[in-house]
């Protein structure tokens, strides 16, 4: 069958000569453009409105451990800290009300990975198994590492060699403590029950994000001293599911708008 197209182009050829047929071209080429971005954007927006999917309209329906302090903690049954605000503010620039859901830390990933969160916001560090599972945002909170003990019982992080430490269940760590510290690791739900448990003598340390170490010794336990704070400078960040990315990309736009007008520093005294 002959070409259609160098039909055409053979038609313009013989009523204006070549340079008439690259003219169509050209002008084929814009029309092309314009009609692949136009479908793009109707691909991200319907109405003016991102096309992302919410378990509920109007709202973001954020998953959240509320029992990390400084970070999510419980004031009576109103959820507080650092990522609250982080929370209230992303949903406020993406126009959506803030509903929270209090869940098991070891819960989070796994309920936005099957769609009953949109996202999950609770001092959540990117690692390789979580981003199986999740995509990430960019990062809005950098983390170290502390490990901690009773004062004047131990000096050095080797002596905890062989000995029992608390970490909480499915945080970094407890990843952490199992490959630099001991192997004999003893999970826990919460912080605060990995100093329960040092206080009551059934492990020697534990090993926990600095910021969270550092308000439990100073505002339940100052019998204990930090070892050690090892700058594993991980990465807070929102966990999105992987079927919504034009949501982490709107989270991602409103984080970076947030660091570059000073919001997302200001929040962060909240951390101390």
């Amino acid at each position: 069958k002959p070409n259609k197209a160098a039909g055409i182009l053979g038609c313009f050829s013989l009523k204006g000569g070549k340079d008439m047929a690259k003219r169509f071209v050209a002008v084929l080429i814009t029309l092309c453009a314009a009609l692949a971005a136009l479908c793009l954007s109707g691909c991200a927006e319907e109405d003016g409105k991102p096309s992302y999917q919410l378990v509920s309209e109007g709202k973001l329906t954020v998953a959240m451990a509320p029992n990390f302090p400084p970070f999510d903690s419980l004031d009576g049954e109103t959820p507080t800290g650092f990522d609250v605000s982080v929370a209230r503010e992303v949903a406020n620039r993406l126009g959506l009300q803030l509903e929270i859901k209090a869940v098991p830390f070891d819960e989070l990933v796994q309920g936005v990975h099957d769609g009953t969160y949109d996202v999950a916001i609770s001092a959540l560090s990117i690692n390789p198994s979580r981003s199986e599972l999740v995509d990430f945002s960019s990062p809005y909170y950098l983390v170290d590492q502390a490990i901690v003990a009773k004062k004047g019982v131990y000096e050095k992080v080797s002596e905890l060699k062989g000995k029992q430490v608390a970490a909480e269940a499915e945080a970094t760590g407890y990843d952490y403590a199992m490959a630099n510290v001991t192997q004999n690791v003893v999970a826990y739900k919460t912080a605060a029950e990995c100093f329960a448990a040092l206080e009551a003598g059934e492990v020697a340390a534990v090993v926990t994000d600095e910021p969270a170490a550092t308000y439990l010794m100073n505002s339940a336990y100052p019998n204990c001293v930090t070892l050690e704070t090892v700058a594993t400078c991980e990465k807070y960040a929102v966990a999105v599911n992987k079927d919504n990315r034009v949501l982490t990309d709107a989270i991602n736009d409103a984080l970076d708008q947030m660091d570059k007008d000073g919001t997302l520093a200001e929040l962060q005294k909240q951390v101390g």
